[in-house]
């Protein structure tokens, strides 16, 4: 599924706000998506950590119930529309997110997706012409924001869900503008979210299904020696 910007809805889904529709790092949008049983909160942010993504990751821990599981993604807009100093202003703002991530969700399932392959000339709303000098070096400087992510999510004891890695080669399903991608690889990128998630969940399952028949078998082993 392709989503449109601002649309009032997609798939059943609502929009809750959305800002005046502009192609700067001033732009807001918030949706969710509600069932009997489900309820997804998306926030469009513009930049990893600043003081508007604080706000709604406070607003999200005073609610109840927390959150199950936070998927995050920004690397594009911080990289392109910060000015020359971007990359380490990057990584100081990763920092401060998965900080700001453990301590108000410590129960929280919290999966950084890392920026699949962007194409070596790319186009689209991101590029503004005051960062088209930075088209030619943006494919690697993708790769070394990835990377330093992937270290800090790790770090601060974050799931990291490297969609580079799993889409390396599938750029036969990018968009025309060598960075979005077609329903096929948004399908793809689903399906690897939904299994990261169940993975953990086994786990997690699993971990507490053997304390469980350990301290049963415990018990009742102590049981008969009693006896």
């Amino acid at each position: 599924i392709i989503c449109l910007q601002g649309e009032q809805s997609i798939v059943q889904d609502k929009l809750v706000f959305k800002s005046i529709a502009t192609n700067g790092i001033g732009y807001r949008e918030v949706r969710e998506y509600l069932t009997g049983s489900h309820y997804l909160y998306f926030i469009f942010m513009t930049r990893c950590y600043n003081t508007y993504v604080e706000s709604m990751l406070q607003q999200l821990s005073g609610s109840e119930p927390k959150p199950d599981v936070i998927v995050i993604n920004s690397c594009l807009w911080d990289l392109t529309r910060y000015g020359d100093n971007a990359i380490p202003q990057y990584k100081e703002n990763l920092s401060k997110l998965f900080g700001k991530l453990a301590e108000l969700f410590p129960d929280t399932l919290v999966i950084w997706a890392t920026n699949p392959p962007i194409a070596t000339n790319p186009k689209g709303g991101v590029f503004v012409p005051e960062t088209e000098h930075l088209k030619c070096q943006m494919e690697l400087n993708v790769i070394e924001a990835n990377f330093c992510a992937r270290e800090l999510a790790a770090e601060h004891g974050h799931d990291v869900l490297d969609l580079h890695y799993y889409l390396r080669h599938q750029i036969h399903r990018r968009a025309e503008d060598g960075i979005h991608w077609d329903m096929t690889g948004h399908r793809r990128m689903s399906n690897l979210l939904l299994s990261n998630v169940f993975y953990f969940d086994f786990c997690f399952l699993r971990y507490f299904n053997d304390l469980a028949i350990n301290f049963f078998q415990g018990h009742f082993l102590g049981h008969i020696m009693n006896k």
